[in-house]
């Protein structure tokens, strides 16, 4: 498989697809990351820390419009239903 073949085909696996439900959705500016995997922590006097790592769907995306905005992560939980 050639280079070209093989990014497509990741394009194709990691894009948002209303057939098959991500377990994580990053809802912001529009939908063109990808959530990989998140870690956080809280506490009740002290800081909330949260990280997501996520993958672009485009490779060319301007970072510049999601510094310093609010997200919504979103959990699919065992019955369906979205956690936020």
């Amino acid at each position: 498989m050639g280079t070209e073949a093989a990014v497509a085909a990741l394009l194709r696996a990691i894009t948002l697809d209303a057939r098959q439900p991500r377990q994580l959705r990053l809802l912001g500016l529009h939908e063109a990351w990808v959530v990989e995997r998140f870690e956080g922590t809280e506490a009740v006097c002290g800081d909330n820390r949260l990280q997501i790592d996520c993958l672009a769907t485009d490779a060319f995306l301007d970072l510049d419009p999601w510094l310093e905005q609010p997200l919504t992560l979103q959990l699919r939980q065992a019955d369906g239903a979205l956690r936020q």
